[in-house]
């Protein structure tokens, strides 16, 4: 499944491309898309050319998107650029793996260099669909990625995030240079990610 604005950076029409190869390769898993925007008009028409409407399916926008995500077998991201894309963590949190492509921010740090999570070069359509295929038909190593999802989100949980801004601070008031690990600018929002966790938890118990 995928959760964000209908827009033209967000690499739609890439994503159902992607699910058009895999349907071909026999998946029979349907791609839900939440979101609405200025691209749905161009999706849909896309979706009608490829044959898709009863597998490929524009939800629109959804107040309350977790439940969904916490039915879905996996999350797939196909942004070309982001900031800190928080749908990634609240996908983890939620329990589903993550196959994302490797835009300039986000992703890669999220994901820990593909530690948590499958991560393909950008735009590469191909590569996305072998390691999606290969994590829906092989069941040992979905698992796997499913087990890692609550350490990646615990890295941005507040505890994990306030002991890294402590450690820093003794680090620098110790006249010694700061090491860095798997933070990047997570840091400086601790309380954004506590938020962000504590609602998707929210949601789900409802």
């Amino acid at each position: 499944m995928q959760v964000s604005r209908l827009d033209i950076s967000k690499n739609h029409l890439q994503l159902i491309n992607i699910y058009a190869k895999l349907k071909k390769l026999g998946i029979k898993e349907k791609l839900l898309i939440i979101g609405d925007g200025e691209t749905y008009q161009q999706l849909k028409q896309r979706i009608a050319q490829l044959g898709l409407e009863q597998d490929c399916l524009l939800l629109g926008s959804k107040s309350n998107p977790y439940p969904f995500m916490k039915n879905a077998k996996l999350f797939l991201h196909t942004s070309l650029s982001e900031g800190l894309p928080t749908v990634l963590i609240e996908s983890m949190v939620c329990g589903v793996p993550v196959v994302a492509m490797d835009c300039q921010t986000g992703p890669k740090e999220i994901l820990n260099n593909g530690k948590y999570g499958e991560l393909v070069k950008l735009k590469d359509e191909e590569e996305f669909v072998q390691k999606t295929y290969k994590l829906l038909k092989n069941k040992d190593l979905l698992q796997n990625f499913k087990e890692k999802t609550q350490i990646a989100t615990n890295r941005f949980s507040f505890d994990y995030v306030d002991k890294s801004i402590n450690a820093l601070f003794i680090q620098i008031f110790s006249n010694n240079l700061p090491l860095y690990t798997e933070l990047t600018y997570c840091p400086y929002k601790p309380s954004l990610i506590r938020k962000l966790i504590l609602r998707v938890n929210r949601y789900l118990v409802r």
